[in-house]
């Protein structure tokens, strides 16, 4: 053992055990008062991971309701109501933490040190974060400090694991790996006083922490977010940016092309892919005028496709690209000559363009594929996403009832699922905007697709074309898991809704598991006819703005019922409220003023589980300097 740890070691143990021999009358009264309330143990042994990597069972009061730990939440929010009346006294004053003395009098904890992760958290470490297990964890660290109101920062969000993984672990993260490189006995006694100091005054103790960073030369950011001079930002995890390496081989600089084998959407999917009967379909579609928005898309395109095939009197496709719609007007009148096909070049913002096309053209059925759709890029064009996804769809759904359409079926996104993202934010509310829309002649109805393969953006091409170049490959983040449709399966899902749905509900198809990204970049390299991290390298570039790690198909204040096909289902949720045409005017308003806050406050109202990311917020707190130095 090196000087400093046998130092610190036995700094700990005189420390801890004087502590538990002072305390003890404190303990015994607070462990009365734990057990007076329920009658259970006022004792949590809860599992953590250590040093070395390894599990051990770290000593805390009760805080919360027995078994609390079913619920399948980690986090802990302000307000959580597994917490009882004596636990937020105990979290409050942060006295729950003492009985880690006698971990630390064990050997299983230090008195400073990071702060010992749950099984799961420790699961999502990169290599880098690995590093923490070097170090005894802490009852106390400077993450402890600076995140004494991470219950505070937690409340009210749907997903506070999520956000906990993606917006505070990896700034803990960094905050640890840096102490374990400038640990020592001064700094300890620093970080123990600034842990007193935090009972009586926060702002006093972030700037002590502030202090300290400055003496360690940390990064001048992670100085500002210890002060909350910076909003809290999605961050990716240290080490994410790194390349993997198992294999200790050079890397080869490139990869002839045609060593490449060409691989197979099927290999990839990891299921069967879903068919279903196709009389229903024809019986639905013969003989009608079906208007396809978006026909230049993937979707679009592939809905095109498919209708042609059943024979309706007419197909309007609808897009604003028009050499994506000539391309596809040039393959339909190849494969189906007969086909009355007609191109129409407008946008779904124009509500003239769309009275003038349902005037003249009276579609009856409305498949509507249009919508921005890149997550990043939306991140950073709030107002557009708003006024393309949103008010256009509102457009396009009042027309369609204006002129007696017989249903509108939305094209939506798993991404609308408890969104952290502008993109499915405003995929959320144009499904909203369809179940609320049922007055009059039209059915309204929408289906959530995931992550569709090899549509325009997904990984699948941008990987086949890393692979081509010799790499490397990119993948956002080790732990990013999606779920995957090909573009028939999608395709053949809203047609099959549109014959099933009466209206208001929302579809999805049974895609099985979730595929980890980075998963199926080892699939596609090794399908390839090559080797993960030796002739392809692969890269973690890190989350980006409005992504999670993990989507979802639906939320828990949804309920989920079967339909006559064994692999599509079908969610019901709470009907819109009355108030939502009216905070779509306030949100029209905001986008034509382009008032980012209250743009993103109409959001929120309109979805309370909506967690806006960093790029969105720092808009709008642009947008309020800007106003307040006006």
């Amino acid at each position: 053992m090196k000087g400093g740890d046998a130092l610190k070691r036995t700094f700990d143990c005189v420390a801890a055990l004087c502590g538990l021999i002072t305390l003890w009358p404190l303990l015994i009264v607070i462990a009365l008062a734990v057990w007076l309330e329920d009658r259970s143990s006022p004792w949590f042994w809860g599992v953590r991971v250590g040093r070395g990597g390894q599990t051990f069972r770290m000593l805390k009061f009760r805080t919360m309701i027995p078994d609390a730990w079913k619920s399948g939440v980690s986090s802990t929010a302000a307000g959580d109501r597994r917490i009882t009346r004596v636990g937020h006294v105990l979290r409050r004053a942060k006295l729950d933490e003492l009985p880690q003395l006698w971990n630390v009098l064990m050997g299983d904890m230090s008195l400073v040190g990071p702060r010992p992760q749950v099984e799961t958290d420790a699961a999502l470490y990169t290599g880098e974060e690995q590093l923490l297990f070097q170090a005894r964890p802490g009852v106390t660290d400077l993450a402890s400090v600076v995140f004494a109101d991470e219950g505070q920062i937690l409340a009210g969000l749907a997903n506070p694991d999520l956000h906990y993984n993606q917006s505070i672990r990896p700034w803990k993260s960094r905050l640890g790996l840096l102490y374990i490189e400038r640990q020592s006995l001064i700094g300890d006694l620093r970080i123990l006083g600034l842990t007193f100091l935090a009972a009586i005054s926060r702002e006093h103790a972030l700037g002590g922490v502030a202090r300290i960073l400055d003496s360690w030369d940390a990064d001048p950011l992670l100085r500002r977010m210890a002060l909350r001079q910076e909003p809290l930002l999605a961050w990716p995890p240290p080490g994410s940016q790194t390349i993997v390496s198992e294999y200790p081989v050079q890397v080869n600089p490139g990869v002839p092309v045609n060593r490449i084998h060409q691989v197979r959407l099927e290999d990839l999917l990891g299921r069967p892919q879903a068919c279903w009967e196709q009389s229903g379909l024809e019986e639905h579609l013969a003989g009608r005028v079906v208007l396809v928005t978006g026909a230049g898309g993937s979707i679009g395109s592939e809905l095109c496709r498919q209708i042609a095939r059943y024979g309706p009197k007419a197909l309007i496709g609808f897009d604003q690209a028009e050499t994506a719609l000539y391309q596809v007007e040039q393959e339909l009148r190849e494969r189906f000559p007969e086909l009355d096909f007609i191109p129409a070049v407008g946008s779904i913002q124009n509500r003239r363009r769309l009275d003038e096309l349902f005037q003249e053209q009276q579609p009856q059925t409305v498949y509507h594929a249009a919508a921005y759709k890149h997550v990043p890029l939306m991140e950073a064009h709030l107002f557009e996403a708003v006024e393309n996804n949103i008010l256009g769809t509102r457009n396009l759904a009042r027309v369609a009832s204006e002129y007696g359409a017989d249903e509108f079926v939305l094209v939506s996104s798993d991404k609308a699922v408890r969104p952290v993202g502008v993109m499915g934010a405003t995929k959320r509310v144009a499904e909203m905007i369809c179940q609320a829309e049922q007055e009059g002649p039209t059915r309204f109805l929408a289906v959530r697709f995931g992550n569709v393969m090899e549509s325009s953006g997904s990984v699948i091409p941008n990987f086949r074309r890393q692979i081509e170049a010799g790499g490397p490959v990119t993948v956002t983040h080790p732990d990013m898991q999606r779920y995957f449709m090909t573009i028939p399966e999608a395709a053949e899902l809203v047609l099959q809704s549109a014959v099933m749905g009466q209206g208001g509900e929302i579809f999805v198809l049974e895609m099985g598991e979730p595929v980890r990204i980075l998963d199926l970049a080892r699939r596609m390299i090794e399908l390839s006819g090559l080797r993960p991290d030796i002739d392809i390298p692969i890269v973690f570039s890190g989350t980006r703005p409005g992504e999670k790690l993990h989507e979802e198909v639906r939320a828990l204040e949804e309920h989920t019922s079967t339909t006559p096909h064994d692999q599509i289902r079908v969610f019901s949720g709470p009907t819109p409220s009355r108030m939502l045409w009216r905070t779509l005017d306030e949100l029209e308003r905001a986008a034509s003023e382009r008032d980012t806050v209250q743009a993103i406050a109409c959001l929120q109202w309109m979805i309370p589980s909506y967690t806006p990311s960093v790029v969105a917020l720092r808009s709008a707190r642009v947008r309020m300097n800007q106003a307040v130095g006006a």
